[in-house]
């Protein structure tokens, strides 16, 4: 099962994406997928297609990853049809900065 954890604090938005069972809690095995975080003051738009960022910016990174997805203002973090290249994180391996029209 897949948890989502959110932290919220005076500086930043920060969600965490939990891999997780019965098993893996049991044994204190539960694994952090990826991470999104964004500083205070950063205003984020769902929108069809992807999360634009419409002031500040957002980061996507997980363990193991090659380097983390970093969205900057007026764009938006998008999934890709085919997997970033060289990119073997299971969820990072399909985003990107991007934009929506």
């Amino acid at each position: 099962m897949h948890v989502l954890v959110l932290n919220c604090s005076s500086s930043t938005l920060k969600f965490q994406v939990i891999e997780t069972d019965t098993e893996l809690i049991n044994r204190d095995a539960d694994r952090g997928l990826a991470t999104v975080s964004a500083p205070a003051g950063a205003r984020l738009e769902m929108v069809p297609g992807g999360l634009r960022v419409q002031k500040g910016r957002l980061v996507l990174a997980g363990a193991g990853a090659t380097a983390p997805v970093d969205v900057g203002e007026g764009r938006a973090l998008v999934r890709r049809k085919e997997p970033r290249p060289g990119e073997r994180h299971p969820l990072l391996r399909f985003y990107e900065s991007g934009t929506i029209p």
